[in-house]
């Protein structure tokens, strides 16, 4: 949908995602017609292949973002933003919101898969914790014992992201909580430079941030593909 930004053609799915709208969907079907082995009753059958369509859009706004604060990232090249163009700087700020829409719907999509697993497998996270989230989720799972297989494959799924996921859990908490992005570049804590005081503003690494975002996204379809995989069989 957003390609024309960039006066390209839309989207075409590459093999992963389609494997990941094609899984959602086969379960989404299942659910629709009563082909499923889930033990739920029959207003949770209609909750979960509604959750199943919001995957299908969640995914698709995920990889917007994604690839649209890729594609401005790649339009900064200036460390400082005094020495930027006034195209430059429209550029850096439109991959701001694309980041921080993009950092945002990783964890919202995540959480949102762990309550899908809960409510279809019949897990009772909320005995452990009210509001919990996918990693109390799989924690869950780990303590007792739940679908083994399935919480194995997440498992290493989180520990292979471990590291990107830390740093987008930082900034997604800054970005809700205290002070968003673009204001801490106005913030102070740019300007110190190896050891030196600079009072001019300096960038946060956009392209190092763009990838992080990527490598997040290709967890969360792996997570979703693996979720999904499991319950269609």
């Amino acid at each position: 949908m957003l390609r024309f930004l960039f006066d390209e053609s839309p989207r075409v799915n590459n093999e992963e995602l389609q494997h990941v709208f094609d899984a959602i969907r086969d379960v989404e079907h299942g659910l629709s017609e009563g082909r499923t082995n889930l033990t739920v009753p029959l207003e949770k059958m209609r909750l979960l292949e509604l959750w199943c369509a919001a995957f299908v859009d969640g995914v698709n706004e995920l990889e917007q973002s994604t690839y649209c604060a890729r594609r401005f990232a790649e339009k900064v090249s200036k460390p400082l933003l005094e020495e930027m163009t006034e195209q430059e700087k429209m550029d850096y700020y439109r991959f701001v919101y694309f980041y921080k829409n993009g950092l945002i719907r990783v964890f919202s999509l995540l959480d949102k898969l762990g309550y899908f697993m809960n409510e279809s497998l019949g897990l009772q996270t909320e005995k452990m914790k009210i509001k919990y989230s996918f990693f109390t989720v799989l924690r869950n799972m780990y303590q007792n014992h739940l679908h083994v297989k399935l919480n194995d494959d997440l498992f290493m799924l989180k520990q292979d992201h471990k590291d990107v996921l830390a740093k987008l859990r930082k900034q997604r908490n800054m970005e809700i909580h205290y002070i968003n992005m673009d204001m801490m570049d106005d913030l102070a804590l740019s300007r110190l430079v190896e050891g030196q005081d600079d009072d001019r503003i300096r960038i946060e690494n956009a392209k190092e941030h763009a990838q992080n975002l990527h490598a997040a996204y290709e967890m969360v379809c792996r997570c979703l593909l693996t979720v999904f995989t499991y319950i269609r069989k």
